[in-house]
């Protein structure tokens, strides 16, 4: 009777460790390596993410945006983590690829590595590690509690990883797209809390052990693209052999405010950087942002350009906490000046008044386009001249001038084969060619350079090399015998008006020209102005220099314009006189 007691307390007891510390099955994580540019991924990713989507009880996943090879701003919203990651963690050098349990796929298989009977396995198992996680965000803080309890023995370089990613990203949410045809982007990755190297656990672990996690993340410092997407993943690693040892996700974040009603707007797209010195129509973007505990349904818009007349627009929607939406507002007219700045604003949200004030308004600057009078172009062809092509278009997109050959044009470009169709047009290998344009005041012109085969001038026994320059020898654009498939820029006709139609002033000269670190200007008054300034732009419109001479008298001026801080290229120098305004271009070189 005394060893039946026995034997039934210690069953007793090891249930109540059984039950005190239960295993719990391991989960899958997914660690990819894309890109929005990259062909073989749009290929790849759907189906990847099929198989994530009939697997969310067992696998989870982190999509990291690489750099390479091509364009994607999703990688620009943190460069630094994901090449930690993919390059120096994992040795990933290609894209598609896959780490899967902390074990990058074999050879050249990829995303295909991941397969159910893999998924099935992983889970199969019994984990070391319960992890548990809870997040919350609270007036823009993240906010993340959990715990880690161990199961079973371990031991290792052992660090806790949590992610911070967003479950579905668009193509409408970015600043600019990739090449690859994607337009829906799964679990991209944002930041790692603590960073990529992650927080270091004990390095041996005995049954019942445990570590509380409590991080706090201030998430004005990302540029998330939509909050209701926001998800975070948390995953214990042993660093010796990258094992992933349990991993856990929390989707459903709880969202909240201090204020019912506030709305608040960022991030203008939809308009051109630079714009011809003349009447435009421009269609803002913008994203509106429910700041506030209520949802929004109504906000009164209001932009103008140049602090001109107002135009008004009233928003109707359904945005939760956090959530934000593009809003495209009807087209707004404008007289274009030197600089210009679209102003939007929001108010009334929900009829009611805002809230919070600091986020109500936004800018952006739209700079007119550099001028030029007539140009020349030059073009010094490689051995395979069949292959470029160029033109000018004029504002209403035709075109006043080619040279090349037509059969490339500006479409059948990039190929990556040879030799391009013949054409009578196509221009002779290792020869200069040179064209003069005459060009409109007031009208707006793109220089556009192509090459069939994709790799530019990159294979001549001469000099190649395409040139553009207008007749004081200022530079347009130029390019030597360097790979490229097309070059575009714009440019506008000259506007410089003769300056005894806009002022008393009979000389105005900057020299030396092109300048190195000191320039002069010297202009000679006729009549006395009340207000006088110098400004210096560079080639986009930034203003780089300016300076109030106030009020000026009869009689020469002379001033001395500082350019050695200033970067080699083009720059114009207005003279603003009154309500006048001459301009002179001025290059440094050195």
């Amino acid at each position: 009777m005394k060893n039946l007691n026995t034997l039934t307390l210690i069953v007793l007891l090891t249930s109540f460790m059984v039950t005190g510390y239960a295993q719990s099955p391991r989960m899958a994580l997914i660690e990819q390596g894309t890109q929005a540019s990259c062909g073989p991924c749009a290929t790849a990713n759907p189906a990847l993410q099929n198989i994530l989507n009939q697997n969310t009880d067992k696998a989870i996943a982190i999509a990291y945006q690489t750099s390479w090879p091509g364009v994607d701003a999703m990688n620009a919203d943190n460069p630094t983590e994901v090449k930690e990651r993919i390059e120096d963690y994992y040795n990933i050098d290609g894209v598609p690829d896959v780490a899967l349990q902390g074990t990058k796929a074999p050879g050249v298989e990829g995303p295909s590595y991941v397969t159910q009977s893999r998924i099935d396995a992983i889970n199969g198992e019994m984990s070391e590690f319960n992890l548990s996680l809870e997040v919350t965000i609270a007036n823009g803080s993240m906010l993340v509690s959990g715990m880690v309890e161990a199961t079973a023995a371990a031991s290792g370089d052992l660090k806790l990883r949590i992610a911070i990613l967003e479950e579905l990203i668009v193509n409408a949410d970015l600043a600019y797209t990739g090449t690859n045809g994607e337009t829906e982007f799964h679990h991209v990755f944002k930041k790692f809390i603590n960073g990529s190297a992650g927080i270091t656990l004990a390095t041996d672990w005995a049954v019942g052990d445990t570590y509380t996690i409590d991080e706090t993340f201030d998430l004005s410092t990302l540029n998330i693209y939509n909050y209701d997407q926001l998800e975070v993943v948390a995953f214990i690693q042993n660093d010796d052999n990258k094992f992933v040892h349990q991993a856990v996700e929390d989707t459903e974040i709880e969202i909240s405010v201090d204020f019912a009603n506030n709305a608040g707007i960022s991030g203008i797209s939809g308009v051109p950087g630079n714009v011809c010195r003349e009447e435009q129509a421009i269609t803002p973007v913008f994203n509106l942002q429910n700041n506030g505990n209520t949802e929004l349904t109504s906000a009164t818009i209001t932009y103008n350009v140049n602090n001109g007349t107002d135009q008004t627009y009233d928003w109707t929607g359904n945005l939760g906490t956090l959530v934000k939406e593009s809003v495209t507002l009807p087209a707004i007219s404008f007289v274009s000046a030197e600089t210009n700045t679209l102003n939007i604003a929001v108010s009334a949200p929900n009829g009611e008044t805002d809230e919070v004030t600091e986020d109500n308004t936004t800018s952006q600057q739209i700079s007119s386009l550099i001028a030029y009078d007539n140009l020349t172009v030059e073009i010094l062809t490689d051995n395979y001249a069949d292959e470029v092509y160029w033109e000018i278009r004029n504002g209403a997109n035709e075109v006043i001038i080619f040279g090349g050959n037509p059969n490339v044009g500006t479409s059948n470009i990039n190929t990556g084969t040879y030799p391009a169709p013949t054409h009578p047009d196509m221009y002779l290998n290792n020869t200069l060619y040179t064209a003069e344009v005459a060009l409109d005041a007031n009208d707006c012109y793109t220089f556009h350079i192509t090459d069939y085969y994709g790799d530019g001038m990159s294979l001549s026994q001469t000099p190649a090399y395409y040139k553009v320059t207008d007749a004081d020898g200022v530079l347009v654009v130029d390019g030597g015998n360097e790979s490229y498939a097309e070059i575009l820029r714009d440019f506008q006709g000259d506007m410089s008006v003769g300056i005894e139609d806009v002022i008393e002033v009979n000389t105005v000269n900057v020299f030396p020209n092109p300048a190195q670190d000191i320039a002069t200007l010297n202009f000679n008054l006729i009549d006395h102005v009340d207000v006088a300034t110098i400004n210096i732009t560079n080639a986009v419109g930034q203003q780089v220099y300016t300076k109030d001479l106030g009020a000026l008298n009869i009689g020469n001026h002379v001033q001395q314009l500082r350019m050695a801080t200033l970067p080699n290229g083009l720059y114009l120098v207005q003279i603003e006189l009154d309500n006048d305004m001459i301009t002179r271009k001025i290059t440094v070189a050195r």
